[in-house]
């Protein structure tokens, strides 16, 4: 039989690291928009990386737990195993890649402009799993459920409705990047670079 108490354990885990590296990457961008304070967003977004190493870690840790023979004997429940795999397995894998640019683009997350271009390439990555991670809960709930009836799904039950939160956060966060990208990154203007409309005249 599955272990559910490692699986619901690790997937908890990578909620909690997703949401806190949304977090940490909306301060990033917001320190980044501004001229003065984009020095500092590198330390939120050092957060943010951190994260989403922390999530990919939990992610993988599940998918290992779903992948042993004792939980791939259940063969009555062949088609939510697929399921749960599947989604836990592409979760893993955008997170791990996400991480791996979220590296590449700490270098630029203090120039402005260039900083939430790069960033914003990681936060793609955030979304994705946040809004995937209520869907693949919810498939492993549904395992759990068919693989051991007698048990108590109220952790599994708990855990698809804080997944479905953070995929509420991941479609929020979309939002936010997509207007700190449609304002080019910045909301300050480099004070030290003339106007090209020149002064305004009296």
């Amino acid at each position: 039989m599955c272990d559910f108490t490692l699986i619901l354990g690790a997937i908890a885990a990578a909620q909690i690291a997703l949401a806190a590296a949304i977090a940490f990457t909306v301060a990033a961008i917001a320190a980044n928009s501004s001229f003065f304070a984009a020095p500092t967003a590198p330390i939120p977004f050092i957060g943010a990386i951190l994260s989403a190493a922390v999530a990919a870690t939990s992610l993988a840790t599940a998918s290992s737990a779903l992948a042993a023979p004792a939980c791939a004997a259940a063969g009555a429940c062949g088609a939510e195993i697929a399921a749960a795999r599947g989604a836990i397995d592409f979760l893993t894998a955008t997170m791990t890649a996400t991480t791996i640019v979220g590296i590449a683009a700490a270098a630029l997350s203090a120039v402005p402009v260039a900083g939430a271009i790069a960033m914003s390439g990681y936060a793609a990555g955030l979304i994705i799993a946040a809004i995937g991670i209520g869907p693949a809960t919810s498939s492993v709930a549904a395992l759990q459920r068919c693989a051991d009836a007698a048990a108590s799904t109220t952790a599994a039950d708990i855990l698809v409705v804080t997944g479905f939160i953070v995929s509420l956060i991941g479609i929020g966060f979309l939002i936010i990047v997509g207007g700190s990208t449609r304002n080019g990154g910045g909301d300050d203007p480099d004070p030290f670079k003339p106007d090209p409309a020149g002064p305004v005249p009296d």
